[in-house]
């Protein structure tokens, strides 16, 4: 009965990442990267769980059976534990970049400590390193228990600073969630490190992974379905949302549109036109930095939020875009050529500025590109209003 009340939290967080795994599997996309890694977190904490509690079931078990299988158990433990909260870290540092999820690659210098650490949990059965079971089953600390809590401690921590210290580029609803979603770990580990027996860090990040997939469902609704870029609404959200922080920090704008598509759609069909809007989000997406994110506007539009402090360095994204545009035509063999018209200027962080104030004035430089290539008079009225807005920059 006290092994049971003792593992009750584990078994108990098991069946209901178990359950928020099966609820995920039917509703979130399997062909996302983000969402593919997100189920491969749940199997690996289901698993630490899991393994966690048989643990504390066969501990104090001399059978040599047990003792062998509670040292299996146990590298499993100890060796997967810095794995995943470097992919914690690796979370935060890809959803702290305009709430949006990168590549998720770790530099080799991140993976010494845990190659480290992976060494010395192989070597804990005959130097008592990291743990060891003795003759009577019973498992016991190493002597270098704490290098592997201060490895883990790092990254999670590391990931946490990331966060709040880029809290600006991301929305307020998507802080709040990653926030709590890094201290659930944080907070069990710590108890569980300190607190000997009791057993909190698994089960507390499995709480994590819940949260982490409603942030999921959370994001459906900001990504625009077509592109998975942005919508207007995050777009705006955020927009306002930095605008306030009035820290008088640049950053530049594009504003672009995709010349000709009502013409594609016609002549090819609108399967083809949605295909053409996701061939543009994409060979754009290639050549953004990682602290850039583009947002659908609607229809043909677009906006990217570009982290870059003058206009000459604005002025090369805009023709890194166009060359790429450009590549993707050479190789694509369709019937038509893809081509954007874009309008960009540079801003800065000032409660006085609104947002549509910041889309009247790229929008127009936009429409004056476009009517450029046309041949048309360079200097057109805006769409919005009869004279060029103000440069808010």
């Amino acid at each position: 009965m006290d092994t049971f009340l003792r593992i009750d939290i584990n078994l108990f967080a098991t069946v209901f990442l178990m359950i928020v795994l099966f609820l995920a599997y039917q509703k979130l996309d399997h062909q996302n990267a983000f969402n593919r890694l997100f189920f491969l977190g749940c199997i690996l904490i289901i698993a630490m769980n899991t393994f966690e509690a048989i643990t504390c079931i066969i501990n104090n078990q001399p059978a040599l059976q047990y003792r062998v299988l509670s040292t299996l158990l146990h590298f499993f433990l100890f060796g997967f534990a810095p794995i995943i909260t470097l992919y914690w870290y690796l979370l935060a540092d890809s959803l702290t970049t305009y709430g949006e999820v990168r590549q998720l690659k770790a530099a080799w210098p991140l993976w010494l400590p845990i190659w480290l650490t992976l060494l010395l949990t192989l070597l804990s059965p005959l130097l008592h390193t990291i743990f060891y079971i003795d003759a009577q089953g019973v498992y016991h600390r190493g002597f270098l228990f704490p290098l592997i809590m201060t490895v883990s401690y790092s990254y999670l921590l590391s990931g946490f600073a990331l966060l709040f210290k880029r809290k600006r580029n991301i929305r307020r609803t998507d802080f709040l969630f990653l926030t709590l979603f890094c201290l659930m770990p944080i907070t069990g580990g710590l108890v569980q490190g300190f607190l000997y027996g009791v057993l909190l860090l698994w089960p507390s990040s499995a709480c994590a992974l819940a949260i982490l997939y409603m942030y999921l469902q959370e994001r459906m609704v900001q990504l625009d379905s077509l592109t998975g870029a942005w919508t207007r609404a995050s777009f705006e959200s955020y927009l306002t949302q930095r605008l306030r922080t009035n820290d008088r920090k640049p950053f530049g704008i594009i504003f672009l549109d995709i010349d000709n598509l009502k013409q594609i759609n016609d002549l090819h069909g609108h399967n083809e036109g949605d295909a053409a809007i996701r061939a543009a989000t994409q060979t754009i997406q290639s050549v953004l930095r990682k602290g850039d994110a583009i947002a659908r506007l609607g229809g043909d539009e677009f906006a990217i939020v570009a982290n870059l402090r003058d206009m000459p360095s604005l002025v090369k994204l805009v023709a890194r875009i166009g060359k790429a545009i450009t590549a993707y035509n050479q190789t694509a063999g369709k019937p038509y050529a893809l081509s954007l018209s874009m309008g960009a200027d540079i801003f800065v962080d000032d409660a006085q500025t609104s947002v549509e104030n910041i889309l009247e004035r790229v929008d127009w430089l936009m429409y004056t590109e476009k009517r450029r290539k046309k041949g048309e008079s360079s200097d057109p009225p805006s769409r919005r209003s009869t004279d060029a807005p103000a440069n808010e920059g």
